[in-house]
C-alpha cells in the first residue's frame, strides 16, 4: 500500500470529528471550561500522531 501511514489518520478521523463537534457546539461558562474540552481534541489527534510515527 502505497500510503500506510495515512491509515490511523482515517481510523482516528471520525473520532476526532465527533469530539470537534461536541466542542464546536457546546456553549462554556469559562475559558478554563472550553480550554477541558479542546483537551479531549488534542489528545484524539496526539494518538493519531503517535500510531504514524510509531
Amino acid at each position: 500500500m502505497p500510503f500506510e501511514w495515512l491509515i490511523p489518520i482515517q481510523k482516528g478521523l471520525p473520532a476526532l470529528k465527533a469530539e470537534y463537534e461536541k466542542v464546536r457546539i457546546s456553549n462554556y461558562g469559562s475559558v478554563e471550561e472550553e480550554t477541558a474540552a479542546i483537551a479531549g481534541i488534542k489528545t484524539i489527534w496526539l494518538g493519531i500522531v503517535n500510531l504514524v510515527y510509531s
